[in-house]
């Protein structure tokens, strides 16, 4: 059985005693790794420098906090001709799908190699922020909870 890349990833990051994981947003992780790639750094190190530059902005006051979707369930809204939707519900019904809409979600994310079940993502530098980041959940102001929302936060503020 072998693993997958991110799987990999994170077994690398906690056997190195370098990284801890957090859980969020399949679609976020997965940006977070294809821009980390694009700007041909590691994606612990990606990360890290993003939860850093949000904690610092926002303690600054430079940046409002922005509320976090969290973990959420893939929408989509299809607006298609009659005859097109009536293939695409007839075909949801014969893979056992509930809908069209979350037909096409399935196959869409598919298709993109999104896994909507891996929400682990790596993150270094955690000990180093942490009483940052939990100084933050603790501050009424902030609207995160945990440290794995300061860490959506942050990531949906750069990549979205």
């Amino acid at each position: 059985m072998s693993k997958t890349t991110t799987q990999e990833t994170v077994a690398d990051a906690i056997e190195e005693n370098q990284t801890e994981t957090v859980q969020i947003d399949p679609a976020i992780r997965a940006l977070a790794e294809q821009q980390a790639s694009d700007e041909n750094e590691s994606t612990v190190s990606f990360v890290e420098s993003t939860v850093k530059t949000y904690l610092a902005d926002t303690l600054r006051g430079q940046e409002p906090w922005i509320e976090t979707s969290g973990v959420t369930d893939r929408q989509l809204t299809i607006d298609a001709d009659p005859a097109l939707e009536q293939l695409i519900a007839a075909t949801a019904t014969v893979n056992g799908e509930e809908d069209a809409d979350s037909f096409v979600v399935k196959t869409l994310c598919e298709a993109i190699g999104l896994d909507v079940d891996e929400r682990e993502l790596p993150i270094g530098g955690l000990e180093e922020m942490n009483e940052l980041v939990v100084a933050t959940t603790e501050n009424e102001a902030c609207p995160h909870e945990t440290r794995d929302e300061v860490v959506q936060a942050a990531l949906e503020r750069r990549l979205l």
